[in-house]
């Protein structure tokens, strides 16, 4: 094999090698945008769940501080109630007089 065949086939090889390089750059570049968009995505939709969360909050917040005033005015009612019942009673108690 002469010089000149030689050279031709690391020639050869390095257009070989170069074209593999190329191939793994873009391969390289491609796996960046696709987790580069996964990302993108995970973000979105972490941001979209913590809202859904703070609005779930706000919401059960809401349900509570609403259980705590029909509580008190339950017990009003009740108070109420049973203060026009002794009422009535201090009434009929007169009337009977």
């Amino acid at each position: 094999m002469g010089w000149q065949e030689k050279i031709k086939r690391v020639l050869d090889e390095k257009d070989e090698v170069d074209m593999e390089k190329q191939q793994a750059i873009f391969a390289i570049e491609e796996a960046r945008r696709e987790l580069s968009k996964k990302d993108d995505e995970f973000q979105l939709s972490k941001k979209d769940l913590s809202q859904q969360i703070e609005a779930h909050q706000q919401k059960i917040e809401w349900f509570r501080d609403n259980q705590k005033l029909i509580t008190q005015d339950q017990k009003n009612q009740e108070k109420r109630l049973k203060d026009l019942e002794k009422a009535k009673e201090k009434l009929k108690a007169m009337d009977d007089l």
